[in-house]
Formats: C-alpha cells, sequence, structure tokens
C-alpha cells in the first residue's frame, strides 16, 4: 500500500497562513474526504499535494520518495501520478471534449493515435463519447464536470484530487455525480482526496475525513471515529 504524506507543512499566502504545521497521512485505497468552512486552507493542500505549489515549510512525501520541500518542488505535477479536478473545471473553451481529455494526454509515451484511443475510451468510460466534437459550452454542467474527469482519470493516476467540482451544481445532479465518481474511481484503481464542504457528498464519496479550521489539522479519522469523538462542527454533525 503506497501513502501520501505531508510532514510539518505550512503554506503562507497573501502574508497570511493558510496552512499551519499539518502532519497528515493518506493511505492508497482509502478515499478521503478534506473538509472545513471557507479560508480552511483545503484548496491549498490539495495545490501542494499535486505539486502546484511548494511548502513555506515542511515536506511532501510519496513513500520514501521526497516529491517537495520548503520552497521547493522536487518532482514535477505529471510525475507524480496525480490528477486534479479543478472547481472550475479548468477546460479549454476553444477545445473540443475529446481535445480536452486529450490534453491530459500529453506526457504520455503513448503515439498520437494511442491517446486518442484511450482519451476516446474515457469519454465512453463518462458516458460522453457521442459528446467528443462538441465545445464546453455545449455542454451542460453536468457532462463538463464527466469530460474534466475523463480528463484526470485518462493518465491512469493512483490518486485524484478533486476540488470542489460539484459545488456548482443542483443537488439531484450532484448526488448523481458523486455516486458516478466513487464508481469510475474504483475502476480505475485511484484514491480520491476530495476536498468539500458538503457533509453528505463527503460521507457518500470517501471513508475518512480531515477537518481543517483556520489552516489548522483539528481532526482526522475513519467516519465512526469522528462519530464516536468528534471534534469540530462537521463531525459533530455526523453524532446527531
Amino acid at each position: 500500500m503506497t501513502q501520501l504524506a505531508l510532514r510539518r507543512v505550512s503554506h503562507v499566502l497573501g502574508g497570511g497562513a493558510a496552512l499551519q504545521s499539518i502532519d497528515l497521512e493518506i493511505a492508497s485505497g482509502e478515499p478521503i474526504a478534506v473538509l472545513g468552512p471557507s479560508g480552511a486552507g483545503k484548496s491549498t493542500l490539495l495545490r501542494l499535494l499535486a505539486g502546484l505549489d511548494a511548502p513555506s515549510q515542511g515536506e511532501v512525501w510519496a513513500d520514501n520518495r521526497l516529491l517537495s520541500r520548503t520552497g521547493r518542488v522536487l518532482v514535477p505535477p505529471h510525475e507524480r501520478r496525480i490528477s486534479m479536478v479543478f472547481q472550475d473545471l479548468a477546460l479549454w473553451p476553444n477545445l473540443s471534449a475529446l481535445d480536452n481529455v486529450r490534453l491530459g494526454l500529453a506526457r504520455s509515451p503513448l503515439s498520437k493515435q494511442d491517446r486518442r484511443t484511450r482519451a476516446l475510451a474515457m469519454l465512453a468510460l463518462c458516458r460522453l463519447e457521442p459528446l467528443a466534437a462538441r465545445l464546453p459550452a455545449a455542454l451542460s454542467g453536468g457532462e463538463q464536470q464527466r469530460v474534466a474527469l475523463a480528463r484526470a482519470l485518462a493518465p491512469e493516476p493512483d490518486w485524484l484530487l478533486l476540488d470542489e467540482p460539484f459545488s456548482s451544481l443542483d443537488p439531484m445532479l450532484r448526488d448523481q455525480l458523486v455516486a458516478e465518481v466513487r464508481v469510475l474511481a474504483a475502476e480505475q484503481h485511484a484514491t480520491v482526496v476530495f476536498v468539500t464542504h458538503e457533509l453528505a457528498d463527503a460521507v457518500a464519496l470517501t471513508q475518512r475525513a480531515a477537518v481543517l479550521d483556520h489552516g489548522r489539522l483539528i481532526e482526522a479519522g475513519t467516519w465512526e471515529t469522528l462519530r464516536a469523538a468528534p471534534k469540530s462542527a462537521f463531525s459533530r454533525r455526523l453524532a446527531r
């Protein structure tokens, strides 16, 4: 079993501490939710795991491999076997659904034809193959979410980071997509790290949770552990 780890990680944004001395281990095969109010540091934590930012202090590890340390990214994002779905999805508006997914394979050793075949397969897996030629503007919100998910899964990541990608959707569609992500991630053997402030979504998609507040890690553990001894407003809601 592999794991990601943040060790004594702090990060400063705009003169303030976004994360303060975080120690957290995330085991493969155990999807985890990162919960907390707005400004708690949730998105910052994902960016550090993905290698998009370097920690101001501390280290990011994958097993025995040091990925980042104070002020420096040692292993770039494309070498981490980590994919990320952003809150705004980050789809290229002038590219078709197929070409957006192919971007996820830009650094793949596959041939051009094999990248196209893989991208089409991921669109099919996400029930989007008939819409492969459409631009994002011609897709519904849920379809755009699936394109972003197909792009993230295309390079066969070990870790799938989700930064509140369902927050703009209505509750019924959000529930549907959460269920679909759970199945797709399991089929692709990708461990989900899910940033959200929606407790119901977190419980449906993950087995564990870490709760942040003002950049500090308040508690972490399985849902059963958090329910039994709650230390935050989120876990106290579980006990009701």
